[in-house]
């Protein structure tokens, strides 16, 4: 009996054993695969970090208008470099020939991953540039990277990996006007500009002529409308109206006949009314280049890079598009940028987007326009502000001066509480005087009481550096 027993123990034992070993046998195999996959991804990795390198030099290369290259490749470096209307005129040439292949120009571009002691763990062995039609290349509104990289694994293995990149240029337009208005309303008598252009799409009410700086006095300001001006009774011209009672410049040297195909008022009125002090300064008729703020592109470039707001059809403005309570904006200071005026010129400028009620493109009647209220003192805003919404401005105070550049070069200190480009794309009701520095553009007209006092920056005609946000890359993976 007890040696039955004793077998039975070391039956079991020999069981126990042989399951043990098996176990253990399972374990080093599936050690071993997990070894294998975790090294196929991390050599996936490096290749795939050292793809990303490539594409983030070549974002770097159009953020920078190629400087960045200039020792390196100084043949490749001006094709990034972007003209006044905006467009890569090289690159397109160059493109138009075939596909840039950058190691021809420099193999140093092509960026080489290291590990914390300098050992290389990835590389890009190629990186092409290239465009889908020729279509395409006369705008450049996008282009395709084609990145292959290899990694280097501590086994001696490698891992290739192709990456596609999709290339599309966000660009924040510039500001050809002092003040525009596009839209169906037009552009009241409040406007006054200096230094810089005012546009108006349909009818513009000239400001009162004590308002109005001679060309002596302001030789950059320009009224310009696509339409007709309207001058009110302190400038004279009372026979300015045809048998429809509208608007229309005198012939020259004559008080009777209009001329409705004369583009320069001031040329044809009567020199004791308006007179040579203003030469050329009054233009209607006027074929104009209107710049371009594509709402989904600056949604975009405000969700990914600046600020964000949704808006109510009670006017209320919401942080992140989150609409509720701990959300909301209780002053349109909070979208103020950070920094004090007595440093004005360090402080970062911002991209900020207010959207509309229900968060779709401005409808063509203003029908999804919230209505902004904007009192009171402290705002100091600058950068680039849309605002998907009519806003009604009153009593902002007398902000503390900030340094302001006429195209001359010339500074003056001024109170503006808007320092960059202030996109309205709704009506813009004024009482009091905020003045800004820059461009306002006011889709559906300048209305109210006040008036908008608009100094010129010229810096802002083609964008700038510093309201151009380049590059915007989707990217496509092929594991080789």
């Amino acid at each position: 009996m007890r040696r039955r027993q004793q077998g039975s123990v070391l039956i079991s034992v020999i069981v126990v054993l042989i399951i043990a070993s098996f176990a253990a046998l399972a374990l080093t195999i599936s050690l071993q695969d997990y070894g294998r996959m975790q090294g196929r991804t991390r050599d996936e990795l490096q290749a795939f970090y050292s793809a990303e390198a490539g594409i983030n030099e070549v974002i770097s290369w159009f953020n920078t208008s190629g400087t960045v290259i200039l020792a390196q490749a100084p043949t490749l470096a001006p094709l990034f470099r972007v003209d006044l209307d905006l467009r890569y005129t090289l690159l397109a040439q160059q493109l138009h020939a075939g596909p840039i292949n950058v190691a021809s120009y420099s193999t140093h571009l092509l960026p080489v991953l290291r590990d914390t002691a300098a050992k290389e763990r990835g590389r890009v062995i190629s990186l092409e540039i290239t465009t889908a039609t020729a279509a395409e290349q006369a705008e450049m509104p996008y282009l395709i990277c084609v990145i292959n990289s290899q990694s280097k694994s501590q086994r001696g293995s490698a891992k290739s990996l192709r990456l596609y990149c999709s290339y599309q240029r966000l660009v924040l337009d510039g500001a050809p006007g002092v003040i525009e208005s596009h839209g169906g309303a037009a552009l009241g008598g409040n406007a006054k500009g200096h230094w810089g252009e005012v546009w108006a799409h349909n009818d513009m009410n000239v400001a009162n002529k004590s308002q109005v700086q001679t060309q002596a006095q302001d030789p950059w300001l320009k009224y310009r409308s696509e339409r007709y001006l309207v001058f009110p009774s302190s400038w004279g011209p009372t026979k300015w109206r045809d048998q429809f009672n509208n608007p229309k410049p005198i012939l020259a040297g004559s008080n009777t006949t209009v001329d409705p195909t004369n583009p320069y008022p001031c040329q044809g009125v009567v020199t004791s009314s308006i007179g040579t002090d203003y030469g050329t300064m009054m233009q209607q008729n006027q074929a104009l280049r209107w710049p371009s703020y594509p709402y989904a592109v600056l949604k975009k470039i405000a969700q990914m890079k600046g600020r964000y707001y949704s808006t109510d059809a009670a006017g209320n403005v919401y942080r992140s598009g989150i609409e509720d309570a701990s959300h909301r904006v209780s002053s349109l200071t909070e979208l103020n940028v950070g920094g004090s005026r007595s440093n004005w010129a360090n402080v970062n400028p911002d991209v900020v987007f207010v959207d509309t009620i229900d968060g779709l493109e401005p409808a063509a009647d203003g029908s999804n326009l919230a209505t902004l209220q904007m009192s009171g003192s402290g705002f100091s805003w600058k950068g680039f502000y849309y605002l998907g919404a009519n806003l009604d401005l009153s009593g902002l105070g007398n902000p503390s001066a900030i340094p302001c550049k006429d195209p001359a070069g010339v500074v003056s200190n001024l109170g503006a509480f808007m320092d960059g480009i202030l996109v309205i794309k709704g009506w813009a009701s004024v009482s009091g005087n905020p003045c800004v520095y820059g461009s306002a553009y006011i889709e559906r007209g300048l209305t109210g009481t006040g008036t908008m006092d608009c100094w010129y920056n010229v810096d802002l005609r083609n964008g700038g550096p510093k309201f151009r946000s380049n590059v915007e890359a989707t990217r496509f993976l092929v594991l080789n």
